[in-house]
């Protein structure tokens, strides 16, 4: 019994450890950023078109033309910040269960996949659809507006992720809001002043990449969301992320309402340069946690003999 509850203290504390990190980094970044940058890039309506993709796309055939857009398209996925924080904060309690009212116990691993696979489908759809009628000029989508709305979808999923507001009907808001974000994505195609002969290909190529980086995402963070979902510290992760996100959607309304970075969007931006060793840091406290869960239930096994 002593053993089997060291070891869960160990597991709590390589959760919190982590914690303390993803806030560290945080914090650290809007430290350095003290100053507003002007030339941040946060500024996302105020877009450019990749002229040298154009000019490429102009010189060669429709294949190479098409192998443009697909690289194109994973790079606005990769780029945008704003649309994996929406995505993955609308998923952090996806694998969690309501309990009157609040996000309760891990659900699962079949539960988890299918809410997950549904939520990212639905947010799939709606980008796709918006996508298409944005890029081929039906309707025009004003992209300050675009842009707030953005923001703002990213401050109701992080109230959701830290408090159920919409229990179940995570699909709706992924969907409903996955329109909002395509028409973000078709601006970079309007930008680009394709001719007709080349739109259907293109629009085809961008959103291949749009999607195949978004899964390679997903593939590469999920994963480890659900192994730390079924450890009791997996609720503190679940607040701070909420909070960190809730703080970063923010700070862009603000600055896509004035037109002008601030120190919290120019602090999210200087995080991301943090991403990748975060997501090490979420694998190696995963792996830790769920080796130490398993030898508690080895030790709590034989103690019953």
């Amino acid at each position: 019994m002593h053993i089997q509850t060291r070891q869960s203290s160990r597991a709590v504390l390589y959760g919190r450890l982590f914690i303390l990190t993803l806030l560290l980094c945080f914090f650290s970044a809007i430290k350095t950023d003290a100053k507003p940058l002007q030339n941040s890039g946060t500024v996302f309506y105020t877009a450019h078109k990749p002229t040298g993709v154009l000019q490429h796309m102009q010189q060669h055939s429709l294949w190479e033309s098409f192998v443009d857009m697909f690289s194109l398209g994973m790079q606005q996925m990769r780029q945008r910040v704003d649309h994996l924080l929406f995505l993955f904060t609308l998923l952090l309690p996806a694998m969690l269960v309501t309990n009157r009212k609040q996000w309760g116990l891990f659900g699962g691993v079949g539960y988890s996949l299918v809410r997950i696979f549904k939520i990212v489908t639905a947010f799939t759809i709606g980008h796709s659809i918006t996508l298409l009628i944005g890029a081929t000029g039906l309707i025009y989508f004003p992209g300050r507006a675009i842009e707030i709305l953005i923001a703002l979808s990213i401050l109701i999923s992080a109230i959701h992720a830290y408090k159920p507001i919409f229990p179940g009907k995570e699909i709706y808001i992924a969907g409903g809001f996955g329109l909002v974000h395509g028409m973000a994505f078709a601006e970079t195609l309007v930008n680009l002043n394709l001719d007709r002969g080349r739109m259907a290909l293109s629009i085809l190529g961008f959103n291949l990449g749009i999607e195949l980086m978004q899964v390679f995402i997903i593939v590469l963070v999920i994963p480890w969301l659900i192994i730390l979902s079924r450890i009791n510290f997996y609720n503190g992760l679940r607040v701070a992320g909420a909070f960190i996100a809730g703080i970063a959607s923010i700070g862009w309304m603000a600055e896509r309402i004035t037109d002008t970075p601030n120190v919290i969007s120019s602090a999210v931006m200087a995080a991301f340069g943090y991403v990748v060793w975060l997501v090490v840091a979420l694998a190696v406290t995963a792996i830790m946690t769920f080796f130490v869960k398993a030898g508690s239930s080895m030790s709590s096994s034989s103690y019953s003999r």
